[in-house]
């Protein structure tokens, strides 16, 4: 099917197919980078229109649950518990590091050995690793054992 013959039932009839499985966010990625791919082609001449624009809000969107935090008294069976966890050693370590710097889950995924100084008891997390585009400086424990 060349792109000029792509219509917008086409592509909702993809997009639906995903999201009825309850793909909801791969449906809304897919609906999304087929409009990229739409608009590329307006860009370069092949079609000179996207029929993913009038395709707006149409994929069901799912409710974001945030998780309540704990209250300050629960936190010392939380720390004992997270000390006896069996599971995988590397999820124990990144909430104790968590726990311990209040960095997100996304900078910590994202740290590099070349970001710490432990020495100087300092991380750097580079403003391209953060959200607001600006450097983190993150004070370490001067503890060795914590590391």
């Amino acid at each position: 099917m060349t792109i000029v013959d792509i219509s917008t039932t086409d592509v909702l009839f993809v997009v639906k197919k995903i999201e009825d499985r309850g793909a909801l966010d791969i449906a809304n990625r897919i609906k999304q980078r087929i409009s990229s791919i739409f608009r590329y082609a307006i860009q370069t001449g092949y079609t000179e229109y996207n029929p993913v624009d009038v395709l707006k809000d149409i994929v069901e969107t799912r409710k974001v649950q945030h998780r309540k935090s704990l209250k300050q008294s629960e936190i010392p069976d939380f720390l004992k518990a997270l000390d006896s966890y069996r599971g995988y050693v590397v999820t124990r370590y990144a909430l104790q590091l968590i726990m311990n710097t209040f960095v997100r889950p996304g900078e910590l995924r994202s740290a590099e050995w070349t970001d710490i100084d432990l020495k100087k008891a300092i991380w750097r997390v580079p403003a391209e690793k953060m959200k607001m585009k600006e450097e983190h400086v993150v004070p370490l424990s001067s503890n060795p054992s914590m590391y």
